[in-house]
């Protein structure tokens, strides 16, 4: 990563810094898939224990830092209880300020490209009006990421319900190509949004989310990347970290289910699944190697089916693909082509949280994710863009 030398004299450049993070890593194994705010919040709480447990050793000993201790010399015989855990709380700290530095980093370059009011407008995506889209990717002050414009609108352009005529495409991909991006990716995108509408895309959220008028849902944000600026070139920001994240957790993702954890709710939960994801896997086969009669049985016509009565069973357990329903506490998940860390990280949220509704001694839920390659969004828009040479 880097990181400026001096954050109040950008002119002297950047620095940069390599760490390694592994699973002996208590932090990195702990707010590896946990959202930044969240991973914020978590470093004030380990650094304000780690203050607490070092005031504790000083007191006792009546020296008054932790670096006045030492494993060596006179002060050894009456100090032992207190060395013994200088190793530890040392080691804990350079963790600690390990994980300061990356996301002090992180920070810089969230408030750098303005990804907080990209993520405010994605949350909210499909109530963006074609105007206001078009007046995002006009404003220069918007970002200086050409790519994360592109992202934004190859988002929207799937996601919204909105006709958008040929004219209008021009001026959007005009307004693109006027910040710098390549609009290549377009040619393919068009086509799947022709062909398919992205119904499976625009699936309801599992939680209703907030109008995009809330201005609350990054007031916390903005005071903590102001504020870390100020700190940068303090020389204090371990020992003030706790002051930056006033207010972080407005600065989270809605709870919500992609369309992939739709799918394996309504296999491994039907009792539980909406009637929308049910009505996502209405038509899947069904292949049970310990049953002749339920080997991929085609469902028949939906009004043919019988209908739930009053009482009767609940949603999803109506007979589909050649069995009734049943639920799963085990499934292997992979998708032929592109997965995402998003894909992979929801359902395991999923799994968790419907294990935990079962309560104590109920069945685990266990998910094992996997796909032809993993890519990121970058990657995702290359591979767009590749598609869209080879059709154009």
């Amino acid at each position: 990563m880097e990181s400026f030398v001096d954050a109040d004299n950008p002119s002297k450049g950047k620095m940069k810094r390599s760490y390694d993070l592994n699973s002996n890593d208590f932090f990195w194994a702990r707010n590896a898939a946990i959202p930044f705010p969240q991973v914020a919040e978590d470093i004030d709480m380990e650094l304000t224990k780690y203050k607490d447990d070092a005031s504790e050793v000083t007191r006792k000993t009546g020296v008054s830092s932790i670096e006045d201790l030492n494993d060596s010399g006179s002060s050894a015989s009456h100090l032992k209880a207190a060395i013994t855990l200088l190793p530890e709380l040392r080691e804990r700290k350079a963790t600690l300020d390990m994980h300061v530095n990356i996301a002090s980093a992180l920070l810089e370059e969230i408030k750098d490209r303005q990804l907080d009011n990209f993520f405010q407008i994605e949350e909210n995506i499909t109530k963006q009006t074609k105007a206001q889209m078009l007046e995002l990717l006009n404003d220069a002050a918007k970002g200086k990421e050409p790519l994360d414009k592109l992202r934004l609108f190859i988002i929207w352009f799937l996601s919204t319900e909105q006709e958008v005529s040929r004219a209008e495409m021009d001026r959007f991909e005009e307004a693109l190509t006027r910040s710098g991006a390549d609009i290549t990716a377009l040619v393919y995108v068009k086509r799947v949004r022709d062909e398919t509408r992205m119904t499976m895309m625009n699936s309801a959220p599992s939680a209703p989310t907030q109008p995009s008028t809330d201005s609350n849902l990054f007031r916390g944000f903005s005071s903590l990347s102001n504020r870390l600026t100020d700190r940068l070139g303090a020389g204090a920001l371990s020992s003030n970290f706790e002051n930056l994240i006033s207010g972080v957790k407005n600065f989270l993702p809605a709870n919500k289910d992609i369309t992939i954890t739709k799918i394996v709710e309504s296999l491994m939960d039907p009792a539980s699944a909406s009637s929308s994801a049910i009505a996502k896997t209405e038509d899947y086969l069904y292949f049970d190697p310990r049953s002749a009669n339920a080997r991929g049985t085609m469902p028949g016509a939906p009004s043919s089916r019988q209908q739930s009565a009053p009482g009767g069973f609940a949603p999803g357990s109506n007979a589909t693909f050649g069995q009734r329903r049943q639920g799963f506490s085990e499934a292997i998940v992979f998708t032929v082509g592109g997965g995402s860390m998003d894909e992979y990280g929801n359902l395991q949220d999923w799994a968790k949280r419907t294990s935990a509704a079962q309560g104590v001694g109920g069945p685990r839920r266990r998910i094992v994710y996997g796909s032809t390659e993993v890519v990121n969004a970058e990657d995702f828009v290359g591979v767009a863009a590749r598609l869209g040479r080879e059709s154009g």
